[in-house]
């Protein structure tokens, strides 16, 4: 006896993104919407039983959901991988080159991170590859430029959508770099409609920003109990009241081109991406509050000379806590990537004529601030004065403690690679990823690089296994 066929209307899978409230958000997304994607990803891409799709995402994140699911409905292959391997650009080319993948999708801060590591790369380490997709925070000119420069015959996809419309609503796809700094995000993928509406629901004109709204099947359900949110977010489309389609309101400010397609802006509130987390910068600031002490708390976003981005957040506290003390702090209540890099003290916060905290005249980031906090301990060795070096530059900071933690400071996996790859070049000296994180301060580092050099004398040049190395 058969049970209860599942229809379009029924519950596909639900997903959290970060929410300002505190609590994360969870999207419903039903049958036909993540179908509608998944059909939309077949066309577009040309998948067929050749197709060979890398599932790199995590299982967290929306684009999980068609890397995993698309090859079958075309009757083609997806090949896992884990996050050892994707953390080894070196090792992910060659995998993703000896695994014929046709298929792959990264954040533009990965894209950069393999691209820089490996300037030796040519055309035969993508031999398979169709189709290379960029998503979760915006695609630089000068990226693609060099993309291109070294795979011409390789295309390029700049993919846009929130989870609440179950992944991606526009597509571009580019055989070019653009000639506009700002990349296109491209045009409504099938059964999706996109609005440009000003502030009083009004269709913009071409070139006229406004809030990016989209309609059509693939518009989620609602979030899970929380209906005051989904009021204010998932509404009756009201340009075809008839159809009964919802319409999201991403919070996302963007505008039309003259060739029909959508140029992303920024965001309306203070939601951003960072390596493509979906951050609520306000589920920080909340968290923050509930430390003893702190009184006030503005979390905002920094943007280094290179375009990396970081979290800073500025406190007014009764006493003066201790940033290794904070961080835990907020280990307990938030993902590490929502863990600020830089914590500052001030007096009071600076306000406008109208009593509300004034982001724009909040100093900038910088280690004389942020020492108020930090407890420092200056290099004694020459290995530590030349890491403390490689950590400076790579991170974009002034003084560090040789005690802290290379993650703490605002370091991410990306950035971790690039240490990696000076330390093989100043020292010779590879480092695994698994070593680092066991030692992600520049003192326990110093540490294994000098045994390293010990033994490597004592043997008079031979291999050292790292593996000898991970309780140092």
């Amino acid at each position: 006896m058969s049970g209860p066929v599942g229809g379009p209307g029924n519950l596909a899978y639900v997903i959290y993104t970060s929410g300002s409230t505190g609590r994360p958000k969870g999207v419903l997304i039903e049958q036909a919407g993540m179908l509608n994607h998944l059909l939309a990803m077949k066309e577009e891409l040309k998948l067929d039983e050749g197709s060979r799709i890398a599932q790199n995402a995590s299982f967290t994140f929306d684009i999980s959901v068609w890397q995993l699911l698309n090859a079958l409905i075309v009757g083609g292959s997806t090949v896992l991988y884990s996050q050892d391997v994707i953390l080894d650009p070196t090792l992910f080319i060659k995998r993703v080159t000896g695994d014929r993948i046709t298929i792959l999708q990264v954040v533009p801060s990965y894209l950069k991170a393999l691209m820089d590591m490996r300037e030796e790369v040519d055309e035969e380490c993508y031999g398979h590859l169709r189709y290379m997709l960029v998503t979760g925070e915006a695609v630089s000119q000068s990226l693609l430029k060099k993309w291109f420069s070294r795979f011409p015959n390789i295309r390029v996809v700049n993919a846009y959508g929130p989870a609440e419309a179950a992944d991606d609503i526009t597509l571009h796809v580019m055989d070019i770099a653009p000639s506009e700094s700002n990349v296109p995000v491209g045009k409504p993928i099938r059964n999706m409609k996109i609005y440009i509406l000003d502030n009083w629901g009004n269709p913009c004109p071409v070139g006229v920003e406004g809030e990016i709204c989209t309609s059509g099947i693939g518009v989620g359900r609602c979030y899970l109990n929380d209906e005051k949110r989904s009021h204010e977010r998932f509404v009756t489309d009201p340009f075809l009241p008839e159809r009964g389609y919802r319409m999201y309101k991403t919070g996302d400010v963007g505008k039309w081109r003259q060739d029909g397609t959508v140029e992303f802006i920024g965001r309306k509130d203070n939601q951003v991406k960072i390596r493509g987390h979906r951050i609520e910068l306000g589920e920080i600031e909340n968290a923050l509050l509930q430390y003893a002490g702190v009184e006030e708390t503005v979390v905002i976003v920094h943007e280094d000379r290179s375009g990396d981005k970081s979290l800073v957040a500025y406190l007014v506290s009764r006493n003066r806590p201790d940033t290794e003390l904070l961080r835990n702090h907020l280990a307990a209540k938030v993902p590490l990537y929502m863990i600020p890099s830089w914590f500052i003290l001030l007096e009071k916060m600076p306000l406008t004529e109208n009593g509300k905290i004034d982001r724009k005249r909040l100093p900038p980031p910088d280690d004389t601030l942020a020492e108020q906090l930090n407890r420092f301990v200056e290099p004694k060795t020459s290995t530590e004065k030349e890491l403390v070096a490689i950590f400076q530059e790579v991170l974009g900071r002034g003084r560090i403690s040789v005690k802290e933690n290379f993650f703490e400071l605002g370091g991410h996996s990306l950035k971790m690679l690039k240490v990696i790859s000076k330390i093989q070049e100043r020292f010779h000296v590879r480092l695994d990823v698994a070593t680092f994180f066991q030692s992600p301060s520049v003192v326990s580092l110093a540490k294994f690089i000098d045994a390293v050099e010990y033994l490597r004398q004592r043997d008079h040049g031979a291999p050292v296994e790292q593996e000898a190395f991970f309780d140092v």
